[in-house]
């Protein structure tokens, strides 16, 4: 309803942003959802979010939206009465004060002195900034994660930003064995689930300008037996071309001769699938074959070593890429 209707303004008819946050891009995009609203800078949320003598009932009926930034007290600890899911550290966040809704079964109303709404932007910090959790514990981000999993796990967690009006994934935070340790781009995060056969298919385009599908993965990671730290992640999958480049095949008969066979260039495709799966994987300082909560049944003086200093893994660890493929429509 509108005013005219029910003496009350829309809701959001104003928002209050921070003064430090108005160039913020989330800022900048939840304004962009609400053009009529009158935008009031303010110097701190709790200038409006904390007055005095405010109506929480009336305020709820012409809700406003207040946009700000968190600054400490990111990670909670669960309280001991709240559900925990079986995980002996559990811990929570919260990334907004008060809410749109109604409920009448709802124990926080009122919680707040206010019935407006606060929406903290700046969600980054609260992956890097994990002081108040304890050291010796291992996080579970709500029911995503089991606790003896991110004892050993890198994981992925998706951030969303909307692209042509709709949500989608666009990076990942990767933590490794409860570490925040950055963001990171959504093809070499893609390439780690299909590495772990989580992931059903994998697209990419290859240096001479030939687009591959690789699909039906049943990859295995392998930790030698022969030289000190070195693991091979072999690739058994599926695959075929999408897009060849014209010209590209008489390039390489060009190259190796007239006499070029299908399975000489499978073998060069297979090479270039090494190189490309190796050099996206050493972009960054992550496990993406995620090895790591494999030592204890492979290489148990491995895993033991590396519990006293698990910093230091990823840092001594070589990953190989063995590709093997079963090409389809490519003849022998």
């Amino acid at each position: 309803m509108n005013y005219a209707q029910n003496g009350y303004n829309s809701a959001f008819s104003h928002i209050y942003v921070e003064e430090r946050i108005l160039s913020h891009p989330r800022t900048q995009k939840i304004l962009a959802h609400f053009p009529n609203a009158q935008v009031i800078s303010i110097g701190h949320y709790k200038d409006v979010f904390c007055r005095r003598g405010q109506q929480y009932v009336q305020q709820h009926q012409a809700q406003n939206l207040i946009l700000a930034k968190k600054e400490d007290h990111f990670i909670y600890e669960g309280a001991k009465p709240c559900q925990d899911f079986g995980n002996e550290h559990f811990y929570y966040c919260s990334t907004m004060m008060n809410c749109m809704f109604d409920c009448s079964y709802c124990y926080l109303k009122g919680m707040y002195p206010s019935g407006h709404m606060v929406i903290f932007v700046n969600l980054e910090d609260y992956f890097e900034n994990v002081s108040e959790i304890k050291k010796t514990a291992y996080p579970t981000l709500g029911m995503l994660y089991q606790e003896q999993e991110n004892k050993m796990e890198t994981l992925f967690i998706p951030y969303v930003e909307e692209v042509d009006q709709k949500p989608a994934v666009t990076k990942y935070y990767v933590w490794k064995r409860g570490e925040a340790e950055g963001m990171l781009d959504s093809q070499t995060a893609l390439l780690s689930f299909f590495t772990q056969n989580q992931k059903e298919e994998y697209a990419l385009t290859l240096a001479d300008g030939v687009d591959v599908r690789l699909f039906a993965p049943h990859n295995q990671v392998v930790f030698s037996q022969t030289k000190e730290k070195q693991i091979i992640a072999e690739i058994s999958c599926s695959g075929e071309i999408l897009y060849e480049k014209p010209g590209w095949r008489q390039k390489l008969q060009s190259e190796y001769g007239q006499n070029l066979k299908s399975g000489d260039i499978k073998k060069m495709l297979e090479k270039e699938l090494e190189d490309y799966f190796q050099q996206t994987a050493q972009k960054v300082e992550v496990d993406c074959a995620n090895s790591y909560k494999k030592l204890g049944g492979q290489r148990r003086d491995w895993y033991l070593l590396y519990q006293k200093q698990p910093e230091q893994y990823e840092k001594d660890m070589e990953i190989i890429y063995r590709v093997k493929v079963d090409w389809v429509n490519m003849g022998e």
